[in-house]
């Protein structure tokens, strides 16, 4: 029967004729399928984003190999054909590229005055044509280069606002400055656009190998070899290699640029916070639909009478259901598209640099609506509420004809009413119990399986106290009313409004629920974003590298003499490094699983102030006694944190053993770039004296890619242990420069990089700015995040309006009898004002508690789990943020009410009491 055309212009005849409660449906539903677009099409830009900057900056580039050994900045000559002759006899499935790559700087003028464009590390690229065409086809330039020209990309021609014909003035290594002529600026793809093997340089420059030579100082060799796999496989299978020596550290800068992608992705997150309101839009739809087919109860009794079956009342039914659905779709796709636009244009594109910062990535992100992907997403969510009209048509079918005739619903079970209560009541007290055991008491470490639990237990803790709070406010009306009577609140007007929710209880339930899991979402995200930030805020975590606010990294003596050289002659640098000195950390592993850093205690660390301890030796009076007899030689060492007896367990990594300060430990050192059998013996060992236990004393990523672990020695044990020392594959500098500078000046830290990049120096890092940077970023994704989940109240919001017009449709008799019984207007307009006003307030209550207890388990069990040496991070109350909130949606709740209130008022007796149900 539903494909019969009057099916249809019927259904079309009563959605016109309930337009109201028309588009408070479309609303419900439209909300729902807004957010679930906007996570969507947030997913879809990244990825699409990230696609094609892979194929702009890295095109074929699968893997980029350096030298192996840490001093060396290139291979020479015959190590590089010894290598290329290996993997070509095997016939092994890459094709090379040997290329001369640098950062280096470009200006439009040979004077870099202010106000003259000029580029920091931009990436030089030289190698063989013919050799470039083999292995990229799609390389695009017009014959080779002559020494004195070059290609640029075109988004760097524009900054420099030069064009091909014109010369640029390229950085060289010693400081030096060249002009180049612009050949062309072909559009970046591949080689043309490679940014590096960390995609951050700010453009590409492709010059002749003779000029690169003359640039970098590299006279016989090449720096890297570019690497693309001649067959299908993914791209986080590294470097096949022959040799257990191999002559190369490899990087895959496909697979680590997908990475870096999967960082800058926040869908998951989106799609969390957007996860209850969705659920809520779906349960408002089904609860709608119910009272819509109590609408036409007496309808449908009529039909049944003259010979319809229930198929065709679910037929007609599901027409109008499906129709309003569609439409709700349709309008919730349209608008979650116009807002993804302005979402992606705002978070991305405000914050570009910021993000670079974070990722280490320069992507710009641009909305992408894929036709298909949109197609399946209006399919999927218009299945999903279909069958939510299919369990609302069911029940709308199952009526009985004579009372449906008499206007009045089935009559529901009272036989074992009582017991059914008893039973829900215990359930919920054993609910709130479990949540509040698993929020206050339960000591466990973060992991997939715990925070499941955890949050399986808030959800049902809430239908739990829902219920309970409800049936307290039916229980406790009469103390209500003495209290309300005091504000000058009808006492009849409280007593009634706690009625009519009790009599239909499942309508009342869903209602407040919508409210409680919306709110509980809300101060979810206030809290763990207040956790994060203070987690990431700059001004309590460590900022330097070993004390020094700054430092730069180098590959080669020659590279170290003249980033040394530079900060002294460079004005700018003079000026802001107050200190500098140098580092040389490397890896010892100590067993078959575990491996870390050892760095020597110079005078120099000393005087910076950046080494402190969070245990020493009971025969030392000070920290300072414990550095100074480390660095004077002996067996003395200072451990990491993670060696204390004690410390706290968690999910970072730590040593197998535990000891005291005071004691001996014996290290063994095995070979450190290849697997350690069980039964293999040390290459040697060594006995030392645990002097103390060091804090965290550098920046958290610093400690993660260069320092992890790190451990302290003297200078002398430190040069006897570098022969078992090595380097992990992404540790790509020697050495470090380090740079005393303030260390909290985000202004004089820019300038001082941009100083040093200005004479050839381009490896500067300075944590403070990234941190800063992502302090900012946490900032703007939590309000974005806050604005989505209060965004979502509106559903609650709409929810309430529905039930409170359909109750004053529904007892437009019973209004008309009070006021023949000697109710005056003021008291039924109290009375609406209220029934619904409890209902919200009940449920957002409700949820802000059991929202509150559930994000401190939460916060609990995740600030606990901090890196040995680091302080667990303070659980902070985020009241200053939520209070607002919470009063905005308490208002609109009960300012809500005043529509279904008015319309109660405006209601004749004579002409109620006539009256019909629509």
């Amino acid at each position: 029967m539903i494909r019969s055309p009057l099916v249809w212009r019927m259904a079309w005849q009563n959605i016109a004729k309930q337009l109201r409660q028309t588009l408070l449906t479309l609303a419900a539903g439209s909300i729902g399928a807004m957010l679930i677009t906007v996570s969507f099409l947030n997913y879809a830009s990244v990825r699409q984003s990230g696609d094609d900057w892979i194929a702009a900056h890295l095109g074929p580039i699968d893997m980029v190999l350096e030298p192996a050994a840490d001093n060396m900045d290139s291979f020479r000559t015959a190590e590089l054909e010894d290598l290329l002759k290996l993997y070509l006899e095997r016939g092994a499935p890459y094709r090379f590229l040997p290329v001369i790559s640098r950062q280096l700087s470009v200006a439009a003028s040979e004077q870099t005055e202010a106000g003259k464009p000029l580029l920091r590390n931009v990436q030089m690229l030289a190698f063989d044509e013919t050799q470039a065409r083999q292995f990229d086809p799609d390389y695009e330039s017009d014959g080779i280069l002559k020494d004195d020209e070059a290609y640029i990309d075109p988004q760097m021609a524009d900054a420099l606002g030069i064009e091909a014909g014109d010369a640029v003035w390229v950085t060289s290594a010693d400081g030096a400055k060249r002009p180049f002529s612009v050949r062309g600026t072909p559009v970046a793809s591949g080689l043309n656009g490679y940014l590096g093997p960390d995609g951050t340089s700010s453009g590409t420059i492709v010059v002749s190998l003779k000029a690169a030579e003359q640039l970098t100082g590299i006279t016989k060799g090449s720096s890297a070899l570019f690497v693309t796999n001649t067959i299908e496989q993914p791209s986080n299978v590294g470097m096949m290699k022959y040799e257990e020596q191999a002559p190369f550290k490899s990087t895959n800068v496909k697979f680590e640029a997908e990475q870096k992608l999967s960082g800058l992705d926040v869908t998951l997150m989106l799609s969390m916070v957007c996860g209850a309101a969705v659920l809520a839009s779906f349960v408002l739809l089904r609860q709608i639909l119910l009272m819509m087919g109590e609408a036409r109860w007496e309808l449908y009794g009529v039909w049944r009478a003259i010979g319809l079956s229930r198929a065709h009342i679910r037929s007609v039914f599901a027409a109008e259901a499906l129709l309003i659905s569609a439409l709700g779709v349709c309008i919730g796709v349209g608008a979650g598209i116009g807002a993804s636009f302005g979402i992606i244009r705002l978070f991305y594109g405000a914050h570009a640099e910021e993000l670079m910062l974070l990722s280490g990535f320069r992507l710009p992100i641009e909305a992408h609506v894929p036709v298909v992907g949109i197609a399946a997403l209006f399919a999927g969510i218009l299945f999903f509420q279909g069958l939510v009209v299919l369990s609302a048509g069911r029940k709308a079918a199952k009526l009985n004809i004579v009372e449906a005739l008499r206007g009045v619903p089935g009559s529901k079970r009272r036989e074992g009413r009582k017991l059914r209560s008893l039973l829900a009541v215990a359930a919920s007290l054993v609910m709130m119990a479990l949540h509040v055991y698993q929020a206050w008491f339960w000591n466990t470490l973060p992991s997939g399986r715990s925070l499941l639990v955890v949050l399986l237990g808030w959800l049902a803790a809430c239908l739990g106290a829902v219920y309970l709070a409800l049936r307290l406010l039916s229980l406790a009306s009469p103390m209500l009313a003495n209290v309300m009577c005091k504000i000058r609140v009808p006492r009849v007007s409280v007593l009634l409004a706690t009625k009519y929710p009790a009599r239909h209880a499942g309508r009342t339930f869903t209602i407040a629920l919508l409210f409680a899991l919306i709110m509980m979402v809300v101060t979810f995200t206030v809290s763990l974003g207040s956790l994060i930030q203070t987690n990431s805020d700059p001004s309590r975590t460590n900022q330097t590298m070993l004390g020094y606010p700054g430092f730069a990294g180098y590959r080669t003596a020659e590279e170290r003499d003249q980033i040394l050289a530079a900060a002294k002659r460079n004005g700018t640098a003079r000026e802001l490094v107050t200190r500098m000195t140098v580092v040389e950390p490397y890896m010892l592993r100590l067993d078959a699983q575990w491996s870390q850093s050892f760095v020597p205690v110079t005078a120099e660390l000393l005087q910076a102030g950046g080494l402190k301890l969070t245990e020493r030796a009971p025969e030392f009076a000070s920290d300072k006694a414990v550095w100074e007899a480390v660095r004077n030689g002996g067996d003395y060492i200072v451990l990491p944190a993670s060696y204390r007896v004690g410390a706290s367990e968690s999910t970072f990594a730590a040593p197998a053993g535990r000891v005291k300060a005071g004691e001996s430990i014996t290290l063994r050192f095995f070979k450190g770039d290849a697997l350690v059998a069980p039964d293999e013996k040390p290459l040697s060992q060594r006995e030392f004296i645990v002097a103390g236990f060091a804090a965290n004393n550098s920046d958290s990523k610093v400690q993660t890619d260069y320092l992890f672990q790190t451990t302290y020695v003297s200078p002398l044990v430190h040069e006897q242990l570098r022969e078992y020392g090595y380097r992990w594959s992404n540790q790509h500098y020697h050495g470090f420069v380090l740079l005393g500078l303030k260390p909290k000046d985000a202004k004089e830290a820019n300038a001082l990089i941009e100083a040093l990049a200005d004479v050839g120096v381009t490896s500067v890092q300075i944590p403070y700015l990234k941190n800063a940077a992502e302090q900012l970023m946490n900032d703007q994704i939590l309000r974005g995040f806050i604005g989505f989940t209060s965004f979502s109240a509106l559903i609650g919001l709409i929810g309430l309006s529905v039930i409170q017009y359909r109750a004053v449709q529904e007892r437009s008799r019973e209004i008309s009898m009070l006021r023949c019984v000697g109710l005056v207007r003021a008291q039924i307009g109290w009375l609406f004002l209220l029934e619904g006003a409890f209902i919200g307030v009940t449920g957002l209550l409700t949820g802000w508690l059991i929202g509150s207890s559930g994000t401190y388990g939460f916060m609990r069990i995740l600030s606990a789990d901090v890196r040995a040496g680091d302080e667990p991070v303070p659980i902070h109350y985020p009241a200053d943020m939520l209070v607002p909130i919470m009063a905005i949606l308490l208002l609109a709740a009960i300012l809500i009410n005043r529509g279904p209130a008015g319309k109660a008022l405006r209601l004749a007796p004579a002409e109620a009491m006539r009256s019909v149900q629509n």
